[in-house]
């Protein structure tokens, strides 16, 4: 496997990983709050906790918008879009792994686009509905990592094309 192959099967597990990992962190009375109640289940149907709630990662937001619909939204239909919205980055990023592995980089280039894409359409999501900016909620590090991942695997999959394209020539 080549080393552009290979970042690029490397990144997409850390955005797997990324989906795992804080996406916001509360900061003020917020975290105040979510410590406070600590282990005691806030949404019992959702089965989410205090502590995750000062801490949310996007698969906790996935988990909520599709076992915890009522508690979101009036419409369960609003709350499955959201849902899907939130599961389209590890599907590009399952994806990108693929192509990754197989080493076809013309998909992992458009896919990574994709990821960006999926990400901006989220993040613009969270700051319509108020989110962020938030003087209650800072950016966790899944935010920072999923976006340096899809343009690092935007650049890698150029740089496999131009390896690919050199190997044909000699």
């Amino acid at each position: 496997m080549r080393f552009p192959r290979a970042m690029i099967v490397i990144l997409s597990l850390v955005v797997i990983a990324a989906f795992f990992l804080p996406y916001f962190m509360t900061e003020g009375d917020r975290k105040v709050t979510a410590e406070e109640v600590g282990e005691e289940r806030l949404l019992s149907d959702v089965n989410i906790t205090g502590n995750e709630l000062s801490k949310p990662s996007l698969f906790m937001y996935a988990k909520m918008y599709f076992t915890g619909k009522q508690y979101l939204y009036q419409s369960e239909d609003v709350s499955i879009v959201q849902g899907i919205m939130v599961c389209l980055i590890p599907f590009f990023a399952i994806l990108l792994l693929i192509f990754g592995l197989t080493g076809v980089p013309i998909p992992s280039l458009i896919f990574s686009m994709f990821l960006a894409g999926s990400a901006y359409l989220l993040q613009k999501d969270f700051e319509f509905r108020g989110l962020i900016p938030n003087p209650e909620f800072k950016l966790g590090i899944a935010f920072y990592m999923i976006y340096a991942c899809a343009v690092l695997i935007f650049f890698f999959s150029i740089c496999d094309i131009v390896a690919k394209h050199n190997r044909k020539k000699v």
